[in-house]
């Protein structure tokens, strides 16, 4: 590839010259507050390049990436110092992994530029991409440490793009883990992309680290990352990269709106978890031995300190254990003093699995068993707690397990005996929580019909057997699916609930089920009224009459998500739909929102 620039000096004046970078803001996803801002490079084009890899790939050949490198770096910090609430927020910063090449890279310099503009150490986040494979860098493992040994944070870019994002994630630590657009771009319709991030999510929070939705430019796809667990978004959406830094703000009041009206908001306060939450007092990245074994001293009963950065932001935890191994060594003691290993405490930090505190109670629980016992960390022993991303407290597997077994015993004692599925106060439940999101759901409620002459000529054993064999069908084709709830309202009364998928998309699937049941239970009639597809038998009037063989009504009642469902018109709804559908044998009723005249259609699948 030619550029016009034919040496590194050239090309180093170029820079300094003509090149600046506009910040884009990340913002804290429950709140709209900046968390940080990350410097996007612009005038390339001056420098006579058509892209802003072209400058980094000009200087790699030219052999003065690093020194290029520090002065983009240079440009960005001396920008950001500039910031009027720049104390409060962190820097983004797109290194080029092949710096790490070469040996003698000075891990100081970043130092000593945030030091000379007065920015910790920890403000500073150096953002790691697929476009080129650190991991096969030589010396990319004795970087990142010394990194990351001076408090600079790390994050892992477009995660994934491809392969050698995992491996980095694996390989080694880092606080932030930004998901590739690809994923993020119309989540809100995608049941799959859905499924991607909230395993994403759930990885990252399970590693302790905090997770950046970027990309973000639907109001609708920013509520989805933010349901799902995303701790930070970024994209066009909030704000677009801006040159002039004036315009930069300390919160979006766009999305403080948003947020106020966002009905899903409250749904996610399942349980109060403040009285389980364990204040255990944290310790500064920058405090001394000294401070650090008297909080451990205070605080006899915790074997962990939470560590958290200059803005309260957990980045892992201390275990007591790793410095009595110092304490009862000949010499551990002056090695802990040993100003030449440096004195920070982030060499003894190790990671904790993060959670919110306005995170659903079954979300803790699933994090917490997908670490493994100890939080996937020796001597952890439980779940750090944030609120609005700032520390606040420790959550104890004790406190967790007990928090469990007060969810299933109040579930236990809601379920139906017969069936084990969730009864009428946890179906009733659901329903609340479909009307609070807002979100275009689905419900459905299915009644037998002629269940008391079948009960009469065959008794309440093969009664109870029925009911069973229909929840087996019900578990059989919904059981694994994460956005189907099911549950026995009683008797031969069933109910599904189906979130974010309309009454057309599933109707197919509810006629599915009703002639599956239909074909089953033939099986539990003698043969004789099998062949006359009918019961003969005396009516409670003592009359002679004939009675169809099972089948199952079904009502699909659509919620409306564009003016707001009450649960009593959404009552009204249930019961005149419930009745539709006993009058018609065998066909799926539905009532939907966006119809023409919101009419009411039988329909056979």
């Amino acid at each position: 590839m030619k550029y016009k620039i034919k040496n590194s000096q050239q090309l180093i004046e170029a820079v300094k010259e003509s090149i600046q970078f506009a910040f884009q803001p990340i913002v804290n996803a429950g709140t709209g507050g900046t968390y940080a801002v990350e410097a996007l490079l612009r005038g390339h084009e001056a420098c006579g390049f058509a892209s802003i890899a072209g400058v980094f790939d000009c200087a790699w050949e030219l052999r003065c990436l690093e020194q290029v490198d520090r002065e983009l770096r240079k440009i960005a910090i001396e920008s950001f110092a500039k910031l009027s609430f720049r104390d409060h927020i962190k820097l983004f910063y797109n290194l080029d992994g092949r710096i790490f090449e070469r040996e003698d890279e000075d891990p100081n310099w970043s130092s000593e530029i945030l030091a000379r503009n007065d920015i910790q150490p920890s403000q500073l986040v150096f953002e790691l991409s697929e476009h080129y494979n650190n991991s096969d860098a030589s010396y990319f493992s004795e970087h990142l440490q010394s990194v990351r040994d001076r408090g600079i944070r790390v994050a892992i870019d477009d995660f994934g793009r491809g392969f050698s994002e995992m491996k980095l994630l694996y390989d080694h630590q880092a606080e932030y883990l930004k998901i590739d657009r690809f994923f993020v771009d119309g989540i809100a319709a995608s049941n799959k992309k859905r499924l991607f991030v909230s395993s994403i999510v759930n990885l990252a929070h399970v590693l302790g680290l905090r997770v950046v939705a970027e990309g973000i430019e639907e109001e609708q796809d920013y509520l989805e990352c933010r349901a799902i667990g995303c701790d930070l978004i970024q994209g066009y959406f909030i704000s677009v990269p801006e040159t002039n830094h004036a315009n930069l703000k300390p919160a979006y009041e766009h999305i403080e709106a948003v947020l106020s009206t966002d009905r899903r908001r409250k749904a996610n306060h399942v349980t109060d978890l403040s009285a389980w939450i364990e204040d255990v007092e944290s310790v500064s990245v920058n405090a001394d031995i000294k401070e650090v074994l008297e909080k451990f001293k205070r605080q006899s009963d915790h074997s962990i300190l939470p560590l958290v950065d200059c803005h309260n932001v957990p980045v892992g935890i201390l275990r007591e254990q790793d410095f009595k191994a110092y304490l009862y060594d000949q010499f551990g003691w002056d090695l802990l003093h040993n100003k030449s290993i440096g004195n920070s405490m982030q060499r003894f930090c190790v990671s904790c699995p993060v959670t919110d505190v306005t995170v659903p109670v079954r979300s803790l629980l699933e994090i917490y068993s997908l670490a493994g016992e100890g939080g996937g960390v020796e001597g952890a022993d439980g779940l750090i707690v944030t609120e609005n991303g700032k520390y606040k407290g420790f959550l104890k597997s004790e406190a967790l397990l007990r928090i469990f077994s007060s969810i299933t015993l109040a579930e236990a004692r809601d379920q139906n005996p017969l069936t084990g599925l969730p009864g009428n106060n946890v179906i009733n439940d659901h329903i609340a929580d479909l009307l609070l999101t807002g979100e275009s759901s689905s419900i459905v409620y299915f009644d037998f019909n002629e269940f008391k002459p079948f009960n009469d000529a065959y008794g309440f054993r093969q009664g109870d057997r029925v009911i069973i064999l229909f929840s087996e069908l019900l578990r059989k084709r919904f059981g694994a699916q994460d956005d189907v709830f099911i549950g026995h309202v009683g008797g031969d009364d069933f109910f599904l609930g189906f979130r974010r998928r309309r009454a057309q998309a599933i109707k197919n699937e509810i006629q599915f089920i009703m002639d599956d049941f239909k074909a089953a239970i033939e099986s539990f009639y003698q043969e004789e009224d099998r062949k006359r597809g009918k019961i003969v038998m005396e009516d409670r009037h003592g009359q002679v009459r004939e009675f169809d063989l099972l089948n199952t009504a079904a009502a699909i009642v659509e919620l409306d998500s564009e003016t707001g469902e009450s649960f009593d018109s959404l009552s009204r709804k249930i019961v005149e739909a419930k009745n539709q559908s006993k009058k018609r044998r065998g066909q799926v009723f539905l009532h939907e929102v966006n119809s023409p005249e919101n009419k009411l259609e039988f329909t056979r699948a």
